[in-house]
């Protein structure tokens, strides 16, 4: 009988050492961080890894999932594969890229925090989300051209999930900073100003506009400033219907065509104007708790 106990006994501390072997452990915690990094050696290949703002490059995309779920990226962040992330070899992390799969013509825009893929001939390894949105995640690989579109921020302090990439700036050399207020340049107040006034002139040259309601407008005098909450720079529409939506309760945006001095043109999101500062800081703390956290006040200055 205690021969029988001790076997029992014994079978239930062999059940309990394996399940806790079948436990997943997490070797290290979460510590996002910028990151360039040296040169480095992958199957007897070197990768120098630099910001290159004008990377422009058409190959082949793969896809990663499952496997790698959970651990910890390049950058030390957390790899999810339902998120809209990217390994890419040289590329800052984490940054921004466009990428367009040429075989159908789907676009969207990830975010590069891992490194990798380092199989000759790809360019980029997406994740499992990516890969669907882009509409090859069943076929594994498709040919793809991957644009470098300006850094991304760091997930939020005491946040594991950083902002989706169709709402964060896409704009590579003016990162929103979220100290307020900015001054605008007067090129950029004139394109605010003609956008908001009903001039479409800077919009002509863009794709059918968004149904997008006018920002109600104070009445200002010619010496009297105003103030516009800048939401985000897009290089295109694909996700305004998205960002719209999301920020729908907060108030109108209002849209506006810029054309770089290299001939490219993004598109500028903002909220407003309004001649109460303080309607609008409020607004932008509002735009913020939506999730996109560069957002920046504007003092037009007329």
């Amino acid at each position: 009988m205690i021969d029988a106990w001790r076997a029992s006994a014994l079978a239930l501390l062999m059940l309990f050492a394996l399940a806790a072997c079948a436990t997943p452990q997490r070797t290290a915690e979460p510590a996002p961080r910028y990151k360039v990094g040296n040169p480095y050696k992958v199957n007897g290949r070197w990768y120098r890894p630099k910001a290159d703002p004008n990377y422009d490059e058409i190959g082949v995309a793969s896809w990663y999932g499952g496997k790698f779920h959970g651990r910890l990226t390049a950058n030390g962040e957390i790899f999810d594969k339902n998120l809209l992330t990217a390994a890419h070899t040289t590329l800052p992390m984490p940054s921004l890229v466009e990428v367009k799969n040429l075989e159908n013509g789907r676009k969207i825009m990830v975010r590069v925090n891992d490194r990798g893929p380092f199989a000759r001939g790809r360019i980029i390894d997406l994740s499992q989300a990516a890969a669907r949105r882009l509409g090859f995640d069943r076929q594994g690989l498709a040919r793809v051209r991957v644009r470098y579109a300006g850094p991304a921020p760091l997930p939020r302090s005491g946040s594991r999930k950083p902002p989706a990439p169709e709402i964060m700036v896409a704009q590579a050399s003016k990162q929103a900073s979220r100290q307020a207020p900015q001054q605008a340049d007067m090129g950029d107040v004139g394109e605010l100003i003609k956008t908001l006034g009903g001039d479409t002139a800077a919009a002509d040259a863009a794709p059918p506009a968004p149904s997008i309601a006018p920002a109600p407008v104070a009445a200002a005098q010619e010496t009297q400033a105003l103030y516009a909450v800048r939401v985000a720079a897009l290089w295109s529409l694909d996700y305004i219907d998205t960002l719209r939506g999301k920020l729908s309760a907060v108030g109108p945006l209002r849209l506006s065509r810029i054309e770089t001095p290299a001939g490219e043109a993004f598109y500028r999101v903002n909220m407003g104007p309004y001649a109460d500062r303080a309607e609008a800081a409020r607004r932008l703390e509002a735009v913020r708790e939506a999730g996109y956290a560069d957002a920046a006040l504007v003092t037009i200055t007329p």
